[in-house]
């Protein structure tokens, strides 16, 4: 049989689905069938909390993809985001400035950074057990600065961050597709991006190639640590108190959220769009199932299965552009 050939100068069009494309089709596929199912799902007040909710955990992804990129897991960001919290609850319950109080809380994300990118890049510990001990850590501070109680913040500036809105659009969103754009630039239309992509790819290719590995992966490991406090600021403003139980067991939803926006758990690759397109998809399915009354243990179920299929996607997929 004859193989059949384009005729000459004529050149075959293909359509490349990139991962955030087949990730923005599962959401509309998602939204529609949910739509369809219940009629509440919807409605302008369940879709602006929905979004509004999540918005802390796509600060945490952005964060997290950063630092995945360079080839690092943080797991501590949930504590991370719990300690920022208490941190600023607590300083505000003591009668300090409101902006002494967020600038405290920052800097839980300056600290935990810090021990984390000098205990990683210096004496080279795997990422995954530093974080697992700087969670421990911060969640024990945090239990013991609140003595497990939560700490009300009503306060006017830090109330704005989260329950504020310009026209009709919550702030908390603005800051969300703010942080989204310039975080997306960043790794992909810079030369820090692109070396961070290489530091995840190959370091010791990196580094033979003139790129200074240790300096990235610090930047990339504050970078998370801040972005989760950022996070967990936000999370105080929206619910108006710091306690310790804010953001713990949140891990999974961030890090699945990453995972399936497309970054490698080997590093190298990632998309902050993908990040934050991940977490829509992922609380669409929580939000959805719920109004269905579906138990929220068969909920985390089905979540998992979701992720394990699309993972597994993107691995054959990508085994066979090999």
């Amino acid at each position: 049989m004859s193989e059949l050939t384009a005729a000459p100068g004529i050149k075959r069009k293909t359509i490349r689905l990139t991962t955030t494309l087949i990730l923005m089709i599962s959401l509309g596929v998602l939204f529609g069938v949910f739509s369809l199912v219940s009629s509440d799902f919807h409605s302008s007040y369940n879709l602006i909390s929905m979004v509004t909710n999540l918005t802390f955990y796509g600060l945490a992804a952005i964060g997290f993809c950063i630092s995945l990129v360079a080839g690092e897991v943080d797991i501590s960001i949930s504590a991370n985001i719990a300690l920022t919290s208490c941190v600023t609850a607590y300083a505000y319950d003591a009668g300090n400035p409101i902006g002494l109080c967020i600038i405290l809380g920052l800097c839980v994300g300056v600290g935990i950074g810090l021990i984390n990118a000098l205990v990683i890049t210096l004496f080279r510990v795997n990422s995954l057990v530093v974080t697992l001990g700087t969670m421990s850590i911060a969640q024990g501070i945090a239990y013991t600065i609140t003595k497990g109680r939560a700490i009300l913040i009503m306060e006017d500036v830090l109330g704005f961050f989260g329950r504020g809105s310009i026209g009709p659009v919550p702030f908390p969103i603005i800051v969300l597709i703010v942080f989204t754009l310039v975080f997306s630039i960043l790794l992909n239309n810079t030369k820090f991006g692109r070396n961070l992509k290489s530091v995840g790819s190959n370091a010791k290719v990196a580094f033979l190639s003139g790129i200074k590995v240790r300096k990235i992966k610090f930047i990339a490991i504050m970078t998370c640590a801040m972005m989760a406090s950022v996070a967990g600021l936000l999370i105080a403003s929206l619910t108006a108190v710091g306690m310790p139980q804010h953001g713990i067991g949140q891990e999974f939803p961030i890090i699945s959220a990453v995972i399936l926006g497309g970054a490698s758990l080997y590093g190298g690759k990632g998309s902050i769009t993908g990040s934050v397109v991940g977490i829509l998809i992922m609380a669409v399915i929580y939000n959805g199932l719920v109004m269905l009354n579906i138990a929220s243990y068969t909920v985390e179920m089905i979540r998992g299965i979701i992720l394990v299929l699309i993972v597994a996607s993107y691995e054959i997929r990508d085994r066979k552009k090999v």
